[in-house]
């Protein structure tokens, strides 16, 4: 690796270590706070595309008293770029599907077994809404709220990493209304995905992609996988070949 990238290598884990201190210091009750990011900042200095995905919170299985039980005691901090179980295999498959965009869906699911998850998502961010960990239903007006409160220090950790492209999980209306708020130009491609160019100079986040996604937890038939994951394959595809000021 070339010392321009190993820099910046550095410079990533060094810059997301110092936002999670101030987070957690202004945030005590993102409680546990879990750390996320970049797995492996190397591969994705190296990767094509540099895309990152933002989703909701960390399943833990927590209930709504059980979140608030664990917000009000002693700090706890949890690094989920440590590793991915079993439960990011489908957001695997994804990060697979735009790395190798020849592959068949197939061979993509192959891969992800042969590969392991952690390798297959190595180069893209993982950045979760909300630091702190909820169950297998996520609360609309909850997640808008912190995202009202954090959004600086969630704006300021997609700076990090520069990407060209965020994957909205479930979170559309959040980009639109609290992140990127504005009267931003929404564009469809082919496939029918949404998505807008939108930047923030005060954080130095600059004509970046937002697309319109789903949430790996959404329930669909297993039928439907492939086509899901290569609908945004294509579109990262095409919104790159067509050389919109990313």
């Amino acid at each position: 690796m070339a010392f321009c990238e190993g820099w910046k290598y550095m410079y990533i884990q060094k810059d997301e270590e110092e936002l999670f201190q101030t987070w957690i210091s202004e945030r005590p009750h993102r409680n546990p706070f879990v750390k996320d990011g970049c797995h492996s900042p190397e591969t994705y200095l190296q990767s094509k595309h540099r895309v990152l995905f933002l989703l909701k919170e960390p399943n833990w299985g927590y209930s709504q008293e059980e979140q608030a039980q664990y917000s009000a005691e002693a700090s706890e901090v949890h690094d989920q770029r440590e590793g991915y179980d079993d439960w990011w295999f489908t957001v695997g498959k994804w990060c697979v599907s735009i790395s190798n965009p020849k592959l068949s869906w197939r061979e993509v699911e192959n891969k992800v077994k042969s590969d392991g998850t952690n390798k297959s998502i190595a180069p893209f961010p993982m950045v979760q809404l909300k630091k702190s960990p909820g169950g297998g239903f996520s609360d609309a007006s909850s997640l808008s709220k912190v995202a009202r409160e954090d959004k600086n220090f969630l704006l300021r950790q997609f700076a990090i990493y520069q990407p060209n492209f965020i994957v909205s999980c479930g979170l559309w209306s959040i980009f639109t209304d609290v992140l990127f708020s504005g009267n931003n130009e929404i564009y469809v491609a082919p496939n029918g995905i949404e998505y807008f160019i939108s930047s923030d100079k005060e954080v130095n986040l600059n004509n970046v992609c937002i697309l319109n996604f789903c949430h790996p937890s959404m329930r669909c038939s297993n039928a439907l996988n492939g086509a899901v994951s290569f609908a945004l394959r294509d579109a990262v595809n095409f919104i790159s070949e067509q050389k919109i000021q990313l």
